[in-house]
């Protein structure tokens, strides 16, 4: 609901801290679409298939369309190593520039898989993301570790507008890394 995302966005911004909810304030934070059980599997089925193909980064675009239109993601990419490649951008994010950051610019907890950035919050913890973010309209960034040929990289989906994402979100997104990261090992 709407209240949790505000209370979240307090526990978001740290200890010893509140968030009023204010109309004028909080209307850029859109409750995210929830998919029912069956949607979410059928989603995960087709994630699955998106992988059959022999050209990785394509599957992983295919898979990244998919989910990207689905929840209404600004842009998806990933880079690994030293390269970075673009796999989906709504036409919304078409005029703004895409710039790859490297895997050193975050600062991923090394006990998970992913980390979510709010930009918000980042001018306090990795103040050169938190600007790039901006210099891009991006407000939230959810990360997730992956391990290509190249050493070890990551997964990025970046919304323009502050959100939280749903465990079926990360759940889809986590699949879809972890089949790149299997596919790539089996090279």
């Amino acid at each position: 609901s709407l209240v949790d995302k505000v209370l979240y966005r307090g526990k978001v911004k740290g200890k010893n801290c509140f968030v009023i909810y204010r109309k004028d304030i909080h209307n850029d934070i859109v409750p995210n679409k929830e998919i029912g059980k069956e949607l979410s599997l059928a989603l995960l089925n087709q994630i699955f298939q998106d992988f059959i193909g022999e050209e990785t980064i394509e599957d992983l675009k295919v898979a990244s369309t998919r989910i990207g239109k689905q929840f209404s993601i600004a842009r998806i990419s990933l880079g690994v190593g030293k390269s970075s490649t673009l796999l989906y951008q709504n036409k919304a994010m078409v005029t703004a520039p895409y710039n790859p950051y490297p895997m050193e610019d975050f600062l991923f907890p090394k006990e998970k898989p992913f980390a979510v950035f709010y930009r918000e919050v980042g001018k306090k913890e990795n103040k050169k993301y938190a600007s790039d973010m901006a210099e891009n309209g991006i407000y939230t960034s959810l990360l997730f570790r992956v391990r290509g040929k190249e050493g070890e990289g990551f997964y990025r989906i970046d919304s323009r507008r502050e959100r939280v994402f749903t465990e079926e979100e990360i759940f889809l997104f986590q699949t879809a890394a972890n089949l790149y990261t299997l596919k790539e090992s089996q090279k």
